[in-house]
């Protein structure tokens, strides 16, 4: 029989990775209902009114924002080494974000003067959500045994996207089912979109919660208290794993710049609305959710470098797939168009793009829950806050020439169709890459 102290040892353990997993179930709904599904392709057509402009708009605040966490993240990691506890970042980045996202609530259509108000709380809540998604990383090699990381890190994905489909539901039944709407919202002022940054706010300071009360931070190692700035941590890593960070860095480019387009996308060939983004959204929700879990599941026997660079792979043949349509043509035959009243998915060209969506879900829930166990299979102990908030840098150094790119091609050739070829450009270069990093590596430290 096992002793008494070790079963609760067990239990408590077990408490803290769950809590710990529900900061993914917290940040989720951000991530799914303000920066790709909802808010952005609102902005795009209902704020600003123009989906070419909007998306330029899009990808200059995303530009903006990924070059301030690109500078940020490898200090907040180093301070975390250096003894700035992982959670109390969490917490502290988690006031501007949920004050930023209440911000969104004044995107009213035909108030244009808002713009700059309304770009800065688009950039500061990307920022610190990018915070605290560092500190939070920064935690799994002491929350997670060794054997444990990739399940972990695919479970915490998975339940991410349950909570990103339930507040997804919750949003659109509270918001757009019921009439009238709760809160006694307005639908001609488009105050049922606009609410989406409050709803989230809420929803993350709440479920917040059991991460405050049940999660520990770890006691800092004395080797590395001193300053180290983003060079000297760089030299500490061996040269394969500098290449995996260049190869996430442009893989996550590409996923980021996927995730927020393709809503976008959506909304301007097909004049997709909030009921039509709501049901895209949930299905490529589902589809992750499911494969993040599967992806964890079946490390013993695939190693997370194995899943990620086949993710590259099916992400990338799809995004080229959605390059090809139109509203009224696939590839180069020409197909009916979608036309008033013949409901949701009535057309070829719906049809394709949300199976393509669907596709894209499919090989991100993965692609996100293995680079991450990948990364902590790579990281030496006492390195956690540098090495990951070096990560969250790979992800944003130069996330900001994706939507930037995206947003000077748009602007010049006047179609939303050209973000696709940019994305898929980044993905085949990240996979250049990380084709050549291992499985498994002994840092030099």
């Amino acid at each position: 029989m096992t002793p008494a102290p070790a079963r609760l040892h067990y239990a408590g353990r077990r408490l803290e990775q769950f809590s710990w997993s529900m900061f993914d179930w917290a940040q989720q709904p951000y991530f799914t209902l303000v920066a790709a599904f909802i808010f952005k392709p609102y902005f795009a057509s209902g704020f600003v009114g123009d989906t070419v402009r909007g998306q330029a708009l899009i990808g200059l605040a995303g530009g903006v924002a990924a070059l301030l966490i690109a500078v940020l993240s490898p200090m907040i990691g180093s301070r975390i080494d250096r003894g700035s506890e992982a959670k109390r970042w969490v917490l502290a980045a988690s006031i501007p974000f949920t004050l930023a996202c209440a911000g969104l609530r004044f995107a009213a259509p035909n108030h244009l003067e808002r713009l700059p108000l309304i770009i800065s709380c688009l950039i500061v809540a990307a920022v610190s959500a990018e915070i605290t998604v560092t500190a939070n990383n920064a935690m799994l090699p002491r929350v997670a045994h060794a054997g444990r990381l990739g399940k972990l890190s695919g479970s915490a994905v998975a339940l991410g996207y349950v909570g990103g489909l339930l507040s997804l539901a919750v949003f659109y039944i509270a918001f757009n089912v019921i009439d009238p709407p709760l809160l006694g919202l307005d639908p001609a002022a488009r105050e049922p979109d606009r609410i989406v940054g409050p709803f989230v706010a809420v929803w993350y300071a709440v479920f917040l919660i059991p991460f405050v009360l049940w999660t520990r931070d770890a006691k800092p190692s004395s080797r590395t208290r001193s300053q180290v700035s983003l060079v000297a941590a760089l030299r500490t890593m061996p040269a394969k794993t500098r290449r995996f960070l260049l190869g996430r860095m442009l893989v996550a480019d590409g996923l980021t710049a996927a995730a927020v387009f393709g809503g976008v996308l959506a909304a301007g060939l097909f004049d997709w609305g909030v009921a039509e983004l709501g049901t895209y959204g949930g299905l490529i929700i589902i589809i992750s959710g499911i494969a993040a879990w599967a992806s964890g599941a079946v490390e013993p026997r695939h190693s997370p470098r194995t899943v990620v660079l086949i993710s590259v792979v099916v992400l990338a043949a799809a995004v080229l797939g959605a390059a090809t349509i139109t509203a009224d043509r696939l590839m180069m035959f020409p197909v009916p168009p979608p036309t008033a009243g013949d409901g949701f998915l009535a057309s070829p060209s719906e049809r394709v793009f949300m199976v393509l969506g669907l596709v894209i879900g499919a090989a991100a829930g993965p692609m996100q829950a293995s680079m991450r166990a990948w990364m902590a299979r790579l990281t030496p102990t006492g390195f956690e806050g540098r090495w990951f908030g070096l990560f969250a840098f790979s992800n944003k150094a130069t996330a900001f020439l994706a939507p930037l790119l995206i947003a000077g091609l748009t602007m010049v050739t006047q179609s939303q169709r050209i973000a696709m070829p940019v994305i898929v450009l980044f993905l085949a270069a990240g996979y250049i890459c990380l084709r050549r990093v291992p499985a498994d590596l002994e840092p030099q430290t």
